[in-house]
């Protein structure tokens, strides 16, 4: 999960595993503002949930954003990508939890898979299967014969998917 903290010092960007909801987001915050100050938020806040602090990035996509100064909860959305590696997109998946791929030799974790998309490249009748990380970055991809065969693979790897289709008026 990650986290942008919106302070007029500067803003921070905050990840850890823990998956929270807004609800349980803005009774943490709460908690932390009556030990806290603005100053203190960031550290207190890694300290009780495991959180590290990582370089900022504007172009992160965070899940929440804690605006410290007026002490606000936000979710974020943001909308999937229409194009992958140069291949239209078809299908996505909500962000889930879809895995991991595993440097070679299986021993640790290269990436995290938190979207499947299914693709098709211009002037190519095969489809793709992509697996991407929580900045709609393609880390594996596997090649389908039908759309359906990346549909059920989906559900094969979360049985609790959510698949959303674009539409014309969305490309």
């Amino acid at each position: 999960m990650l986290i942008h903290i919106e302070y007029w010092k500067d803003d921070k960007l905050l990840c850890g595993k823990r998956k929270l909801t807004r609800t349980e987001l803005t009774s943490i915050t709460e908690q932390i503002f009556a030990v806290a100050n603005e100053d203190g938020f960031v550290s207190v806040f890694c300290e009780k949930l495991g959180f590290v602090e990582i370089p900022y990035h504007k172009q992160a996509k965070a899940d929440f954003l804690i605006d410290l100064d007026t002490r606000s909860v936000f979710k974020l959305f943001h909308s999937f990508p229409k194009e992958l590696d140069n291949a239209k997109v078809l299908y996505y998946t909500e962000k889930g939890d879809f895995g991991a791929v595993y440097w070679a030799g299986g021993q640790a974790v290269a990436d995290y898979i938190s979207y499947l998309a299914i693709c098709v490249y211009p002037n190519d009748h095969t489809f793709y299967l992509f697996s991407c990380d929580e900045n709609f970055e393609v880390v594996a991809d596997t090649c389908l014969d039908t759309v359906e065969r990346g549909l059920q693979v989906g559900r094969d790897i979360n049985p609790n998917v959510v698949w959303h289709g674009l539409t014309e008026d969305d490309a």
